[in-house]
C-alpha cells in the first residue's frame, strides 16, 4: 500500500500500472520475482528459494477493488492506493475448496517439491521448464498483479 501525498493533483488514483523487471546485480541477478520461505506440512518442514525471470507490466486499468475505496484524491486530502500480488495463484490456497479455481489452476506447491534436494528447495525458472505443470506456472505468474483484488491485464 503506497500513500499520496496532498501536493499531487487532485482526481482518481484507483488505476495503476506496474512493471516486474530482473535485476541486473548481486545475489539474484537476471531474476525478477524471489520467493523465500518455509513450507511445512504434516509435521515436515521444508526451506525454499525460488527464482523467476519473468519481465511483466501489469495494467490495472479497471480500478482498484475491495471494501473501501481506494485512490481518490479530494483537494488537501491523503488516499492510498494499493498494489497486491496474489501468490495463492502459484501455490494454491489451503482454505479454498479442493476444486476452487485458485487450487485448480495453480501449479501447487508440489511442482517446486520436485526440485527438492536433500530436504531444500533451491531452484530457478530455467530448471523447470520441462516440468508438466510449467505451463501452470507462467498462468499463475501472469495472473499475480492485482490493485487490491481487482485482476490487472499483462501487458508485456
Amino acid at each position: 500500500s503506497m500513500g499520496i501525498v496532498p501536493h499531487s493533483a487532485v482526481g482518481n488514483y484507483q488505476s495503476m500500472k506496474f512493471s516486474i523487471e530482473t535485476i541486473d546485480s548481486g545475489d539474484y541477478s537476471g531474476y525478477s520475482i524471489i520467493i523465500i520461505g518455509k513450507a511445512s506440512k504434516s509435521g515436515t518442514t521444508i526451506p525454499f528459494v525460488i527464482k523467476l525471470n519473468e519481465e511483466l507490466t501489469f495494467d490495472g486499468r479497471e480500478g482498484y477493488v475491495g471494501d473501501s475505496i481506494k485512490g481518490m484524491l479530494a483537494e488537501g486530502e491523503t488516499t492510498d492506493v494499493e498494489m497486491t500480488f496474489h501468490f495463492d495463484h502459484l501455490f494454491g490456497n489451503s482454505r479454498a475448496e479442493a476444486d476452487d479455481h485458485v487450487n485448480r489452476d495453480s501449479p501447487g506447491f508440489e511442482l517446486f517439491l520436485d526440485f527438492a534436494d536433500e530436504g531444500r528447495i533451491d531452484v530457478d525458472q530455467n530448471r523447470m521448464k520441462n516440468h508438466p505443470l510449467y505451463s501452470r506456472l507462467i498462468e499463475g505468474i501472469e495472473t499475480l498483479g492485482h490493485l487490491g483484488e481487482g485482476h490487472c491485464k499483462v501487458t508485456r
